[in-house]
């Protein structure tokens, strides 16, 4: 099979699941509903661990659920992995699992993770995210070991999507939507920033949790 035809097939793919979400957005009256992937009916969210610990510590391939704080992660879970530490103190490199189960670009990648909204990584839509938030903003469900998250950012072609060339592409229209995710994170950390009493100087993620054994795949 051709470079070109691999593409299609997976734009065939992706399509198809944009059509469905575009569906159940609109409500309508689609018997393929009935049939849609757990993760867009809010099986997921009714497994929100609101009884689990807080988060003491932060390291690379930690996998978090965003609380439902703004419009996006109130509509739908957001799940996301921390990449690694960001340039600047007390700030992590996170990016979100996909909406789909297929990739949309070549920048988003198949994790291989047997979890339905864990399949696909959008590294194009990595953000620098406060410790501090995060903290309060999320959940832990799990973690990717070191070795299989830098197999993800280092796959090939056949692990990534489709090539994006024309501008009236759904998927335009898709990534302008996700983008929404950080903007809002962003905006509700700065409202949140004003209503809070000032933090102290110590950093409550130097009080990290020891390393786990080195493993594969997520645990």
């Amino acid at each position: 099979m051709t470079h070109e035809e691999t593409d299609r097939r997976k734009l065939s793919a992706w399509l198809d699941a944009w059509r469905l979400d575009r569906a159940l957005e609109r409500g309508d009256e689609d018997p393929a509903a009935a049939d849609a992937p757990a993760d867009r009916r809010g099986a997921w969210r009714a497994r929100e661990p609101d009884d689990a610990p807080p988060l003491r510590g932060l390291r690379t391939g930690e996998m978090l659920l965003l609380r439902p704080v703004t419009p996006l992660t109130a509509r739908r879970p957001v799940y996301v992995a921390v990449l690694g530490a960001s340039g600047t103190a007390g700030w992590w490199q996170v990016a979100p699992f996909g909406r789909f189960t297929t990739p949309a670009t070549p920048d988003e990648i198949e994790t291989g993770l047997p979890a339905q909204p864990l399949r696909v990584l959008c590294l194009w839509n990595e953000h620098a995210v406060s410790s501090r938030r995060l903290v309060t903003w999320a959940w832990r469900v799990g973690r990717i070991a070191k070795a299989a998250l830098a197999a993800m950012r280092a796959a090939g072609d056949e692990r990534r999507g489709p090539r994006l060339i024309h501008p009236l592409d759904p998927r335009q229209e898709y990534l302008d939507e996700e983008r929404a995710l950080w903007r809002e994170w962003d905006r509700a950390d700065r409202i949140a920033a004003t209503e809070t009493p000032a933090a102290s100087a110590a950093d409550p993620w130097e009080d990290a949790i020891a390393a786990e054994p080195p493993g594969s795949g997520y645990e």
